[in-house]
């Protein structure tokens, strides 16, 4: 490994400097520039209306809004701060999420919400290009029930999305349809599933991918039991359903990307091969090499007093 790629993985390299300064500031003008209001809109000041177009009917799809600009895209950002090289994982979501932001309002309204301006800064400086076009090593965890999981929580998802396509197709709801609101919905519900799908996995920011998700669900379940009339909104039922799989899926999230605890094992257990598992691998390395250590040492204390006075 070059000086160069150690001192990035270091954190102390100029590009890494340079990007984590990038992204707090894109982070804030995420935040700054219609993040924290859109957020707020479900319980407070809709905003002004204008030609065309309603502010009190679209609450719940500014809460859609908010959710990519005030937790998704800075959130990713704030989590990169701690090693970035080491988990591209995340950069790569937040391409994934700003492609989604930046997609459904070019293509039905011709144009792109202001932020969408600072979704290219982040990449530009990030100081590991070249990882991002590599596919994240994926590792399904023994032990938990992964798929049943997913399905709990994408399932409604899935059906969603569908919702909201039909509803954008037919151009349902009038302003909602000619703002490209339900297309909005459909890249929102798309992120989350396949958030929910890299959360539960080993891969390097997947806990990150976990916490943010759920967050979301949290929020959206939130806003839905608060605006349980408005157009496209999930209900009460649909709310409760949310806050529920947000809440497991952060502590799912935890439980699969926990660190693993590390196991003394006697030399017996070593030896006995019914106890050889992937999970136990490095436990064992380390065992090893504690082993090998304490051998060494104790040759050396037998070919030299000083050497047992000096190991002991």
């Amino acid at each position: 490994m070059t000086k160069a790629a150690t001192a990035a993985r270091s954190g102390w390299h100029w590009r890494t400097i340079l990007f984590r300064v990038v992204a707090v500031a894109s982070a804030l003008a995420f935040l700054n520039l219609g993040g924290v209001t859109s957020i707020m809109v479900p319980w407070g000041d809709p905003g002004f209306p204008f030609r065309d177009f309603t502010p009190e009917i679209h609450r719940w799809h500014s809460a859609i809004l908010g959710v990519t600009e005030a937790i998704l895209l800075p959130g990713l950002l704030l989590a990169l701060l701690w090693r970035p090289v080491e988990r591209p994982l995340l950069m790569q979501f937040f391409i994934f999420v700003g492609v989604a932001l930046v997609v459904p309002h070019f293509l039905i309204r011709g144009r792109t919400p202001i932020s969408s301006a600072f979704l290219v800064f982040p990449v530009l400086s990030y100081p590991a290009l070249r990882s991002l076009l590599s596919f994240p090593r994926v590792v399904r965890p023994r032990g938990f029930p992964t798929p049943a999981l997913a399905l709990i929580i994408v399932g409604p998802l899935a059906f969603d999305f569908w919702r909201n396509l039909q509803a954008q197709l037919t151009g349902i709801g009038g302003e909602h349809a000619r703002h490209g609101h339900w297309a909005t919905a459909c890249s929102l519900d798309l992120v989350l599933a396949v958030m929910v799908l890299f959360a539960l996995s080993k891969a390097p920011g997947a806990r990150a991918l976990g916490w943010l998700a759920g967050i979301s669900l949290v929020y959206l379940g939130i806003a839905a039991i608060s605006l349980p009339e408005y157009a496209g909104s999930w209900g009460i039922f649909g709310g409760v359903l949310a806050i529920v799989g947000g809440l497991g899926l952060v502590g799912a999230t935890w439980w699969v990307n926990r660190v693993p605890r590390v196991v003394n094992f006697s030399d017996s257990q070593m030896d006995d091969p019914r106890i050889h598992t992937k999970e136990h691998e490095s436990a064992f390395k380390k065992a090893d090499v504690s082993r090998s250590f304490r051998q060494h040492s104790l040759q050396c204390s037998k070919a030299s007093p000083q050497m047992s006075v000096i190991t002991s």
